[in-house]
């Protein structure tokens, strides 16, 4: 045998070998987001167990409220009905985006119940619906930190599946699709999700939250101090940010939220100062500013369930305010 030919053997024995490798890497991607999938699977299927048992506590106290029980319901059997086709083929990216969309109907759907339950405080108090809304509660924050995990592992089988040579023996498929856990998956911007996240004792620095927070291209805190001094929405303007503000607004309108901002921060930062009386004025030209427009701005940023005011309106109003500063 010729020293070429045993090269070329060598050579086609190493392609082999490679391709092999490459096929063994492709199964073991597949099979891991195959497994976060199904960790998926385990926490909806704890989360449409306790519906049922939520919606059934609710009906001894909103007898009036068929409807709102009725469509709860009926967007969860729609979900799970989702969540089945979607396990059986992981993945399947339209299985998956259609499971995102039934999702977020039931998001809705409780999201009214909620609402609902407002207006009934001996509902609210019961021990049952108390530990029933706890747990669920605590499944979704478990449902998105399983989201997260699975959508690391679909990347990581696309990113590797797409690269050179893998691409060649995978074929060029579409790539898989993820959870549904970004806004405007259609390529239009829409926002498909909202997720509601409970930290334990409103502790920010909570391993769930700081995944979520890394993750979404926004997030709204909520504060448990301003709820209790009665500004509503209870929404921490500082603690909240959004990643695409500077992408979506015009420069005008970005540099008259930073004011917004920073004025709010200044005045928080010095507060107690402020209140005691200790703070001597001229001191800081920022923190004056952030104290004379104080009053207006708390004003600003509160909102009666009854009232509606529109975008444009609401730029006009802060206008108005700062502008007069700039």
């Amino acid at each position: 045998m010729s020293i070429a030919t045993i090269i070329i053997l060598a050579l086609a024995a190493l392609v082999v070998i490679y391709g092999i490798a490459i096929y063994n890497q492709l199964v073991a991607l597949r099979n891991r987001f195959q497994n976060g999938f199904a960790q998926i699977e385990v926490q909806l299927k704890r989360r449409y167990d306790l519906i049922p048992n939520l919606v059934e506590t609710a009906k001894a106290y909103m007898a009036h409220e068929r409807e709102t029980l009725e469509a709860v319901i009926a967007a969860r059997n729609a979900a799970a009905s989702g969540l089945a086709a979607a396990a059986a083929n992981p993945g399947n990216a339209a299985a998956i985006a259609d499971l995102g969309g039934r999702e977020g109907a039931l998001g809705a759907a409780l999201g009214r119940l909620n609402v609902v339950m407002e207006a009934y405080p001996d509902l609210k108090a019961n021990q049952n619906m108390m530990q029933l809304s706890e747990e669920l509660t605590s499944t979704e924050n478990k449902v998105a930190f399983a989201r997260q995990a699975f959508n690391d592992q679909v990347m990581a089988y696309n990113t590797y599946r797409q690269s050179f040579p893998p691409v060649v023996l995978a074929g060029r498929r579409p790539g898989l699709g993820e959870a549904d856990t970004r806004a405007g998956r259609d390529g239009h911007g829409s926002i498909t999700s909202f997720y509601t996240v409970l930290a334990e004792g409103d502790d920010r620095n909570d391993p769930i939250v700081d995944i979520c927070r890394a993750s979404l291209d926004g997030q709204v805190m909520l504060s448990r101090s301003l709820a209790d001094a009665a500004h509503y929405p209870a929404i921490d303007l500082n603690g909240s940010i959004s990643r695409l503000a500077n992408s979506l607004l015009d420069p005008k309108r970005a540099l008259l939220a930073q004011r917004l901002r920073r004025l709010c921060a200044v005045y928080r930062e010095k507060e107690d100062f402020i209140q005691v009386g200790a703070y001597d004025q001229n001191t800081n030209p920022e923190l004056d500013e952030a104290i004379r427009h104080h009053p207006k701005l708390v004003a600003f940023l509160q909102q009666q369930s009854d009232e509606n005011f529109s975008l444009r309106d609401s730029w006009l109003m802060l206008n108005q305010i700062l502008g007069d500063s700039s």
